[in-house]
């Protein structure tokens, strides 16, 4: 659906996984959009793809697209 750049306040990507440790430093990445199957996903991703975080539950995809 779309990308954009964003930075994330620390290394996880704003996700971090159950009893990770983040470091607080800016973090360059991007914030995906995917739609599959009728779903819309969200992934936080460094700017390289080494790691990639999926955001939340899938959501029923919306009748519009996102604004933003």
């Amino acid at each position: 659906l779309k990308f954009e750049s964003v930075e994330f306040s620390d290394t996880c990507l704003g996700a971090p996984k159950p009893d990770e440790v983040c470091k607080q430093v800016v973090t360059p990445g991007l914030r995906v959009l995917l739609i599959a199957q009728g779903m819309l996903y969200e992934f936080h991703t460094d700017f390289a793809g080494y790691d990639i975080r999926s955001i939340g539950e899938p959501q029923i995809e919306p009748t519009h697209s996102p604004v933003g």
